[in-house]
């Protein structure tokens, strides 16, 4: 798993983590050598239209800016991963560090620190 489910976005946490899960069991059988270049790109944090379309724009600006990454710069790294045949990427050090703890802490610790964090937003 690489997304931290929130009570807002734990749809979303959910959608990801199935994608990418049935993304790598795909992956892992295409045959080899067609030509064919796939890579899943887990963009976590992304200054971009997204968070203006579902609403969330005010309390997304209330986190710090060092959280963050452009789109451009996402995009160039996916777009790297594609030709250096990464099957799965996830840009940026703060983003990888939270994809690794994700996968590593007990699924509860990391439920409910989403649920804290989400809160602190959401009252703020």
């Amino acid at each position: 798993m690489t997304s931290t489910p929130s009570p807002r976005t734990s749809w979303l946490s959910d959608s990801e983590n199935l994608i990418r899960n049935a993304f790598e069991a795909a992956y892992s059988v295409w045959p080899a050598g067609d030509g064919v270049l796939v890579t899943a790109l887990c963009p976590g944090f992304t200054y971009s239209e997204f968070h203006d379309v579902t609403g969330t724009r005010a309390m997304m600006n209330r986190m710090p800016g060092w959280m963050w990454m452009s789109a451009p710069a996402v995009a160039r790294r996916g777009y790297d991963a594609v030709m250096a045949g990464e099957s799965v990427v996830v840009p940026g050090r703060l983003n990888a560090a939270i994809a690794t703890l994700v996968r590593i802490l007990p699924q509860r610790l990391v439920t409910g620190l989403g649920r804290r964090i989400g809160r602190a937003y959401r009252k703020a």
